[in-house]
């Protein structure tokens, strides 16, 4: 079983490095990201970026917000473009495949946070050199890529459900770019609709406890919640329940892309199409081949007068 999730795992990757190499699923824009949040803010925060609060809140959205774009296409993507299906084809247990694409969400969203985190400190340390390197405190570290990991796994695992329903990975996206831009504004709600007493005694009780604590407790319960919706996402995927057709809105009106000469149908229907015998009139002159007759003239003649005396 870790066998098979670890091979799902590996062919994800090797198409996301496939594709970012060509520049293909945002690879300019990945890299725009990357100079931005490891050159261009540290270099404007200095020393602060080590060990600004900013980090336990910005590092896990954008880390969930690559995982969500990644786990949409996993799914999505893959359905839209037709090769879930050749997926499915094979010997791995259904649990292996989402598990195997739920690892390799988690870990590109991991890898990009890590990488920038430490072209981050490079620049830092370039910048601002003094004779020693400047660390980050190892406990914060750690409390921040708790925070990282447990992010990612809820949103993998909420991403699983999302996809399954989505009709194409742009309405996927749609609906990630919702659930990030609430967890966003989250802050804001906070402020807007609490007293100031309250956020007053908030403030002191996370001063207290320090953020590193509260970052981990937080992981934790975040955490906790990823694993019922893995587990639930894992049963929700399965190859007698799964349509490889992208779901479509009932109430909309069919269109030349869902009928007619230039429809696109699913293997299944493609093949009853091809293996239903083709009716021919015996009477008929022209046959499958054009203008070719299906039958001689000393045989048609026969039975033309057979059918007429019937």
């Amino acid at each position: 079983m870790i066998q098979d999730v670890l091979t799902v795992a590996r062919k994800e990757w090797l198409e996301i490095i496939d594709q970012l190499l060509r520049f293909k699923r945002g690879g300019w824009s990945i890299l725009l990201v990357v100079l931005f949040l490891g050159v261009i803010s540290p270099l404007q925060m200095g020393t602060t970026w080590l060990s600004s609060p900013l980090m336990f809140f910005y590092w896990p959205l954008l880390t969930s917000s690559m995982t969500s774009t990644l786990i949409a296409d996993s799914i999505a993507g893959e359905r839209e473009r037709h090769t879930l299906e050749t997926l499915l084809a094979s010997r791995l247990p259904d649990a292996a495949i989402i598990s195997g694409k739920i690892l390799a969400a988690v870990l590109y969203g991991f890898t990009f946070a890590a990488l920038n985190l430490a072209i981050g400190w490079t620049v830092v340390n370039v910048r601002h050199y003094a004779g020693e390197l400047l660390w980050i405190p190892l406990p914060r570290v750690a409390s921040l890529f708790a925070l990282i990991v447990a992010g990612s796994f809820f949103i993998a695992g909420l991403g699983v459900f999302v996809s399954l329903r989505a009709a194409t990975v742009r309405q996927a996206q749609q609906t990630f770019g919702v659930i990030i831009l609430v967890l966003m504004m989250t802050p804001v709600l906070f402020v807007q609709l609490t007293s100031t007493d309250f956020q007053v005694r908030v403030l002191a009780r996370v001063g207290t406890m320090g953020l590193e604590a509260l970052s981990f407790r937080i992981a934790a319960a975040i955490g906790a919640i990823a694993v019922l919706l893995n587990q639930l996402a894992i049963q929700r995927f399965r190859r007698g329940r799964l349509s490889l057709d992208p779901p479509t809105d009932p109430a909309r009106p069919r269109t030349g892309s869902d009928s007619g000469p230039n429809a696109v149908s699913s293997p299944d229907h493609a093949n009853s199409r091809l293996s239903r015998p083709r009716r021919h009139d015996p009477g008929s002159r022209r046959g499958a081949r054009g203008d070719a007759p299906l039958l001689r003239p000393a045989l048609r003649e026969p039975l033309e007068r057979a059918q007429v005396g019937a």
